[in-house]
């Protein structure tokens, strides 16, 4: 009868079984051959490794892991078991694209609580080391990529492993020489430290993000710490430099504004003493008879009258220099058409009603449309008197009711000022309609001669933006009327309530 080993649930009938069955539950099974090492267990794991012919594998489940970490005495067993075995540890992969994914897991876990506030790879959310964590760094430390290089998609694993355990054994040395200034990092800090290293040995990609971050930390208060300044510069040609650098970052910003906190402490504490200094080396006054005067009565100060400006919301569209500047731009262009296009204008259409080509609307809304110039010709007074009001209502400030009558006043205001921008462009329309049947009738005469009507077509925008004032202002209209809050308090010229 076929030897069988029972592991993970289920009778394993060859070798190869029985190694994916422990790649993955690497943990366990490191556990139970080479640390709790139970007489009875190992005794049948050898037995059923004779029975399949590996004597090496059972050579090392005999010997156990001896000096050297039990994960690399793990990982030689598996090659021992299935020569041609899948490149992995539990859920880590060993290939590039598994070892980049593994260390950006490990980055994006746990942030660190130890004294350097590590800032990695943005890494948030709270806790403690993960298991990919501890795999990743049982990969580093025993040595598997090394171990494993000869394995299908692992051309490169001797490299990358050379590069980062040389980079971890570097970051180690930087520790220790900082380490009176930043303290030692915590175990969740390192294993970050290791993940980004790792990234940095995979692909140079994750080494040139490295730099700009440490990049980025050298633009700050860190640099004038000079353990750190020495550090990022050695940064700049080493990884291991650049990624402790970026760790501390934080602790040496710290660091600096603390300096020049108690910097300025002592300099304003040596100012008192001088000053003090100063008071008691000065010579008394002589006494004089009646002085010092004897005290008046004493003065009423009349009570704290506040003092409110209008909010934003409550604002006039005319307490902007360039909403006023453009609207006067618009309303001058309507007056100017209104005066020279108005009355040939409604002529025309009067001709075109006649020979029964118009209607008797098209007559009326032309006059009306020429009709609201006097609504215009209020506005270009108004409107600067609301913009002089505002500046000064903003720089001195005022009683509640005055805000409140302001805001209704603006907003109904701003609610002329959008029916006169619609009549506007409704003008604008009819003018460059009228324009365009006297281009296109070759018969007649152009209906407003050589004049250049076709300015009027800046006009066609403002008829937009007066639909949006009239909503706007009739919100604001009824915030005012209904007594919502338009006022806010007044905190000194220039600062506005809503700071």
């Amino acid at each position: 009868m076929e030897a069988a080993f029972w592991y993970a649930g289920e009778d394993h009938h060859d070798a190869r079984s029985l190694a994916a069955a422990f790649q993955t539950l690497w943990d366990d099974a490191v556990d139970q051959v080479f640390r709790r090492r139970n007489s009875v267990w190992i005794d049948e794991l050898r037995g059923f490794l004779r029975a399949h012919g590996r004597e090496e594998a059972e050579r090392i489940v005999a010997s156990g892991a001896g000096e050297s970490p039990p994960a690399a005495a793990m990982a030689r067993l598996l090659l021992a078991l299935d020569p041609a075995l899948e490149p992995r540890v539990g859920a880590v992969r060993l290939t590039p694209d598994g070892l980049v994914a593994a260390a950006e897991a490990l980055a994006a876990r746990g942030e660190p609580a130890g004294p350097m506030r590590a800032r990695l790879d943005g890494a948030g959310g709270a806790g403690g080391p993960s298991r990919v964590a501890e795999q990743v760094a049982e990969i580093g430390s025993a040595r598997i990529l090394r171990l494993w290089r000869a394995l299908p998609g692992m051309e490169r694993a001797a490299a990358i492993d050379e590069r980062w355990h040389g980079w971890t054994e570097a970051f180690g040395r930087y520790v220790a020489e900082i380490s009176p200034h930043a303290g030692r990092p915590s175990p969740e800090e390192s294993q970050q430290a290791s993940a980004a290293l790792l990234l940095c040995a995979v692909h140079p990609e994750h080494e040139r993000q490295l730099d700009r971050r440490l990049a980025a930390a050298r633009r700050t208060a860190a640099r004038h710490q000079v353990w750190w300044a020495q550090l990022a510069a050695e940064g700049q040609r080493n990884p291991p430099a650049a990624v402790l650098a970026v760790m501390t970052a934080d602790r040496a910003r710290t660091a600096t504004l603390d300096e020049r906190a108690t910097a300025r402490a002592a300099e304003r504490a040596r100012r008192e003493a001088e000053r003090a200094r100063r008071e008691a080396a000065r010579p008394a006054p002589p006494v004089v008879a009646g002085w010092p005067p004897a005290p008046g009565p004493p003065v009423e100060v009349p009570p704290y009258q506040p003092r409110y400006v209008p909010l934003r919301r409550a604002l006039s569209s005319a307490a902007g220099a360039w909403v006023l500047v453009l609207s006067m731009v618009g309303l001058v262009v309507y007056l100017w058409a209104a005066s020279t296009l108005g009355e040939m204008l409604v002529a025309h259409h009067q001709l075109r009603e006649a020979a029964g080509a118009g209607s008797r609307g098209s007559v009326s809304a032309a006059q009306d449309a020429q009709g609201a110039t006097g609504w215009a010709g209020l506005l270009l007074v108004l409107l600067p008197v609301t913009f002089v009001l505002t500046k000064v209502l903003m720089g001195r400030g005022t009683s509640r009711l005055w805000v409140r009558a302001y805001a209704a006043s603006a907003a109904a205001l701003d609610l002329l000022l959008g029916f006169v921008l619609i009549t506007a462009a409704t003008f604008a329309v009819l003018v460059l309609g009228a324009g365009a049947d006297g281009a296109l009738d070759a018969d007649s005469p152009p209906p407003f001669g050589d004049e250049s009507w076709g300015t009027v077509a800046v006009l066609l925008p403002y008829g937009l933006v007066g639909v949006w004032v009239v909503v706007r202002s009739v919100w604001r209209l009824g915030r005012a009327v209904l007594g919502r809050p338009v006022a806010g308090p007044f905190l000194g010229p220039g600062v506005p309530a809503w700071r």
